[in-house]
């Protein structure tokens, strides 16, 4: 292709392999024992006591590595002398052989719970990066890049019960405990067949019974004016968790970034922003402090705007001070962002100035992070998930610290 002078690099790739997960604590194939510090039974003969110890962990003796298998298709083109640069790839990846906890009732472990190797799952996703050269003349230059990243993400299959028969979906609350939230109420995320990993399960808000006609339509769920209705899906005239539906999931549509380099005479200037769209955040911070009831603080928004007979009847935000609410689709909230996430200005001192000082380079910047964040999400931050630990327990919000926003000057040397 060297007479098309218009393509500079044109490069096709295609890649398939396999991959394993080593991703389990060590000795998790294993039964393990342990017990609370000091704990003490006493022997046979009643008076000499000893260390005891209870099976903590049911051992699996079958566990294996989870193996991913992928196939990946990307092409990669640059034009007009490598100025516009574009990099593409499709890619499909099945995940087989899960690792999950998986209960079973009356077993050893304090959990009821063995790692087994569970079901399947796929990734199908698009990859694209654009760089151009836009400005370069007069010593002014200007470098811009944008990245974006499609994912589509389906559970095929879980694996059968104790009697063989096939798993439809695993309901599951991660860190419910530390919200205060128990029973039924604490189940609030879905693993199904047929659908993406770590979905909002929850039942629909249907706004705040303020008159006898709004209570007469809900009578199923009502107890006093201002209470919280809620959907009855499946028409049986009770709300439980039959009602429940899937509304959102953690994992974002499209992420990508944006990254604006600029240098003009020794003075260098970086701007990147990241941004995340599609992405549901389960706000338990909200939950927790928009219920009344005087077992935890309140927020400043709900004390001026819960439902109080007489005053706010027909513009209340939130219900009347109840501990049942439920914990509904009026906690999932967007989460889409668009984030100024760094930015860095540097000055490169002039070899001239430099000569006298026996110094090669000498460069002073001043960097600042997490500036601006333009999003609709009422908590402080909505790149946040308290539960690293577990896959299944992304986009919840509770009590997660923000991104500290933070302002670094430096020098760089070279002698």
């Amino acid at each position: 292709m060297e007479n098309i002078s218009t393509i500079s690099n044109l490069k096709l790739r295609v890649s398939y392999g396999q991959t394993g997960s080593q991703a389990i604590n060590a000795y998790n194939a294993l039964s393990q024992a342990g017990g609370p510090a000091g704990w003490k039974l006493t022997s046979v003969d009643g008076r000499n006591p000893t260390t005891a110890l209870y099976q903590t962990a049911m051992g699996n003796q079958d566990l294996k590595w989870e193996t991913t298998t992928q196939t990946d298709i990307g092409i990669d083109l640059g034009l007009f002398e490598n100025r516009l640069n574009i990099t593409a790839d499709y890619y499909y990846k099945k995940t087989s052989d899960l690792l999950f906890n998986k209960r079973y009732p009356n077993i050893a472990d304090n959990d009821n719970q063995i790692i087994e190797n569970v079901g399947s799952m796929e990734n199908e996703g698009i990859d694209l990066n654009i760089s151009a050269v836009i400005s370069d003349r007069n010593g002014f230059r200007w470098d811009a890049m944008v990245n974006f990243s499609w994912v589509r993400n389906e559970i095929l299959d879980l694996g059968t019960d104790a009697n063989g028969a096939e798993v439809p979906f695993l309901v599951l609350s991660p860190v419910n405990e530390r919200a205060g939230v128990k029973d039924e109420n604490s189940f609030w995320r879905i693993t199904q067949v047929g659908k993406p990993l770590g979905a909002f399960y929850v039942p629909i808000f249907d706004g705040i019974v303020s008159t006898e006609e709004q209570r007469a339509n809900h009578p199923y769920f009502v107890s006093d004016a201002g209470s919280a209705v809620y959907k009855d899906v499946n028409g049986d005239g009770r709300i439980n968790q039959n009602d429940r539906v899937i509304y959102g999931q953690a994992a974002p549509d499209f992420v990508g970034g944006i990254t604006n380099n600029f240098s003009y005479k020794g003075i260098d200037l970086n701007i990147f922003f990241d941004y995340s769209i599609g992405n549901k955040v389960m706000n338990m911070t909200n939950y927790v402090l928009t219920r009344g009831g005087g077992q935890y603080n309140i927020t400043k928004e709900y004390y001026d705007s819960y439902w109080r007979e007489d005053v706010n009847t027909a513009s209340a935000k939130y219900p009347r001070a109840d501990r049942s609410i439920l914990l509904s689709s009026h906690y999932v909230e967007d989460g889409s962002f668009l984030r100024l996430r760094n930015v860095t200005l540097g000055y490169t001192l002039p070899e001239s100035v430099l000569e006298s000082l026996n110094i090669r380079k000498l460069r002073l910047y001043a960097t600042a992070s997490n500036l601006l964040m333009i999003t609709k999400y009422s908590g402080m931050s909505p790149d946040v998930n308290v539960d690293i630990t577990n896959n299944l327990g992304q986009g919840l919000d509770y009590s997660a610290y923000p991104a500290s926003r933070l302002v670094m000057l430096g020098i760089n040397i070279t002698l």
